[in-house]
């Protein structure tokens, strides 16, 4: 049986099949931050995206939970064929993984709710392909049996659950892990917390620098792989939350060691965030005129993720090298021709995190950036150039409509993404789309 890492990774010879193309077309055309308290005004929360209010609701709805947000060899089974007809006409294993994907995140309750049967008939019958179930959420919460973390339902080994159902019915499960956020490690271990400007561990954003948080990671990421046929893994939270956050003591010092000027980044800082009038652009400005001390914070920042990253993928790898690493990314770095934003605030940058995933699904929703397909289209793109697979996250929640899911998912697909993934299974949009077209299939 071929590797299902080398398939998932070629970008060349795709099938496209127009199969689960039609179920998708039909699915979506059958209808038809808030600011935190800082020192008086800080527009540090101004900046902050659409997407990063969407995850702050999920946190509300899902007890904790994330939104945001591939292959495996235990998918699909290779049929041996006995005549030489059969073989010409039945799907090799090579184009059964190479098809389009059409994709779903999804949060536990789900499945706790309705039962994993029930889930993922409704998935196979919308023509789903992969699964992307949130294993580790933003509480710290896990999905699966292991004396690592508490569980995200007592009793209960969702993820296994998953994967019996998924499997039967040739649907890929990944792991999704909210990587930098994690309120129960938080709350035993204080200190690593990412550090604001000003208010200091003000939440449960971890530092990607903690060294007792990374191992802590890697274990729980061992462990899974070790037990657990999943098919892909799944990071978000890959990437600073803001760039008002990443400055502790330990930051300054990085900083100082390599060079920079920390007194100068400090005043543009609070020129940009802080004072009696911030200007919210002094610092972007700075790192697009080519300022030396600003250029060093940012290439600090996306080594810092890209570190990160790397060890989390290298447990996964360490256990199945086959197995497939994705990335729920931001879709400000996608639009390459001005990196300020999604470099110094994120750390996120796609061409660094190009050498460390196989796939990157860039979240791009439209309806909460106020953009339209065109912009879909042009994320998509842009993430393409960095030589990945690319299923780009269409917004199936507050504010994206049946009209504007068909919109975007053909502006993404036109544009050559591999797939397109919806955010998120069990919304209404969801639903409505679903239940119509198995209404028309009858």
């Amino acid at each position: 049986m071929a590797s299902a890492g080398s398939m998932i990774r070629k970008r060349t010879g795709f099938v496209l099949l127009s199969a689960v193309t039609a179920a998708l077309a039909v699915i979506l055309s059958a209808c038809g931050g808030a600011a935190e308290a800082g020192t008086s005004v800080d527009t540090a929360e101004i900046v902050t995206t659409p997407a990063e209010a969407t995850e702050a609701e999920a946190e509300t709805d899902n007890g904790g939970e994330s939104p945001s947000a591939a292959d495996g060899t235990d998918a699909v089974e290779e049929t041996e064929t006995e005549t030489e007809t059969e073989t010409e006409t039945e799907m090799t294993e090579d184009e059964e993984m190479e098809k389009e994907i059409t994709a779903v995140w999804m949060w536990t309750e789900s499945i706790s709710g309705m039962g994993a049967d029930a889930v993922f008939d409704d998935c196979a019958n919308a023509g789903v392909t992969d699964v992307y179930l949130l294993t580790k959420g933003l509480k710290g919460t896990v999905a699966f049996d292991t004396p690592l973390a508490p569980p995200a339902v007592r009793g209960r080994d969702i993820l296994r659950e998953a994967l019996d159902a998924a499997h039967a019915r040739g649907i890929r499960v990944h792991a999704w892990f909210t990587s930098a956020s994690d309120a129960t490690y938080k709350s035993e271990h204080p200190e690593s917390g990412l550090c604001h400007y000003v208010r200091k561990r003000d939440n449960d954003v971890i530092s990607m620098n903690d060294e007792g948080y990374a191992l802590y990671m890697e274990s729980v990421i061992t462990d899974l792989v070790k037990r657990y046929d999943v098919d892909g893994i799944h990071l978000d939270y890959i990437r600073y939350n803001h760039l008002t956050y990443g400055w502790s003591e330990d930051d300054y010092a990085d900083l100082e060691n390599r060079g920079a000027d920390v007194g100068h980044i400090k005043e543009l800082m609070d020129k940009t965030f802080y004072g009696a009038s911030p200007d919210g652009t002094s610092i972007f400005d700075a790192y697009r005129a080519g300022d030396e001390d600003v250029l060093i914070l940012a290439a600090k920042r996306r080594e810092d993720v890209c570190r990160f990253a790397e060890r989390l993928t290298a447990a996964a790898r360490a256990e199945r090298p086959d197995i497939i690493l994705s990335a729920a990314l931001m879709p400000e770095g996608a639009f390459t021709s001005d990196l300020a934003f999604p470099d110094l605030h994120y750390g996120q940058n796609y061409a660094d995190l190009s050498r460390i995933f196989d796939v990157f699904l860039s979240m791009a929703y439209s309806k909460a950036y106020g953009m339209n397909d065109s912009w879909v289209g042009e994320a998509t793109r842009g993430a393409l150039g960095c030589g990945v697979k690319v299923v780009t996250g269409i917004q199936c929640y507050d504010g994206g409509t049946i009209d504007s899911m068909k919109r975007d998912s053909k502006a993404a697909l036109d544009s050559g993404a591999d797939g397109i993934c919806l955010f998120r299974y069990g919304t209404d949009e969801w639903k409505r789309a679903v239940r119509v077209w198995l209404t028309e299939r009858e």
